[in-house]
């Protein structure tokens, strides 16, 4: 994990719960002298669920949870409740407010968010549009990974280009990069960046191709914030350098000068990424 830049190590607690291991994460320092002080401040908590490293998706997946006072936020929200609630069902209790944030629509950053039903539950006006249009076909074609009895439940608060979240010390900003609805969390309390999906170790997933430019534009505002660690939606916590590797690549995408990405550890995503760069050429209907 070290890359030279201040970010968090990770002290696991591994707990059992049927039918995930479930990481709950607190943020440490990283061994340098000048990151301790920055660790001791992190009061945030990341889980990590496995259900999806044995898939054909081969990756861990988070979720970030920031209390304040008696209410929580909880950031991304799995497969479904089966996962979510044995996970949060201590850090949920007595709580005056959940509110929920999704960083974007895909479906497994959503299917938890009926545990929530009744409460706030945030996204970008493009997330609950994408989950309206497309997320009982998600839903089908995925239902293998479904973790407790999914109900689809949309954002019900919508905003365009940034929202503050006072009581949590956080906002939320547009970030279009692997989806046009892609959201970014920042946590100022803690400076922690939760990126969702739009970076990745060690080449992110550019799902559609039409974003390029803004995922490029998107990562680069991630260096002009003050972060002391950022928390995918997938793998492991992510450095300044990083972001860096992701915009190199993004950008070597862009050129047509990806020979270095087609050996592992990039290979696969890579390959998933130029093939679906052909079929947007393409088009709808195009030839195959």
């Amino acid at each position: 994990m070290g890359n030279g830049h201040p970010h968090g190590q990770i002290l696991n607690r591994r707990r059992q719960f049927s039918p995930v291991i479930q990481t709950e994460t607190r943020f440490i320092t990283s061994l340098e002298e000048d990151n301790r002080e920055a660790a001791q401040r992190i009061k945030a908590l990341m889980f990590t669920f496995d259900d999806l490293v044995a898939s054909p998706f081969g990756t861990t997946t988070n979720v970030y949870a920031l209390e304040a006072d008696r209410r929580l936020l909880v950031c991304d929200t799995y497969l479904g409740p089966g996962a979510l609630q044995p996970a949060l069902e201590e850090l949920m209790r007595d709580r005056e407010e959940v509110v929920v944030v999704n960083t974007h629509a895909d479906w497994d950053h959503v299917w938890g968010n009926c545990l929530f039903a009744t409460g706030r539950i945030i996204g970008h006006r493009l997330c609950r549009e994408r989950l309206l249009a497309g997320g009982e076909a998600d839903r089908a074609a995925y239902a293998c990974w479904q973790r407790g009895v999914v109900r689809l439940v949309p954002p019900g608060v919508t905003f365009e280009a940034r929202l503050e979240l006072p009581e949590f010390d956080a906002e939320l900003f547009h970030s279009p990069g692997h989806t046009g609805d892609s959201i970014t969390l920042y946590d100022r309390r803690d400076r922690v960046l939760v990126v969702g999906d739009n970076a990745e170790r060690p080449i992110p997933s550019c799902i559609d191709p039409a974003n390029l430019d803004a995922h490029i534009r998107s990562l680069k505002a991630y260096l002009g914030v003050a972060f002391d660690a950022i928390v995918p939606g997938h793998g492991e916590l992510l450095t300044a350098a990083d972001i860096e590797a992701n915009i190199a690549y993004l950008e070597a995408l862009r050129q047509g000068d990806t020979s270095r990405y087609e050996e592992p550890p990039y290979r696969l995503n890579h390959m998933e990424n130029l093939r679906r760069m052909a079929e947007a050429r393409r088009g709808p209907g195009g030839p195959s």
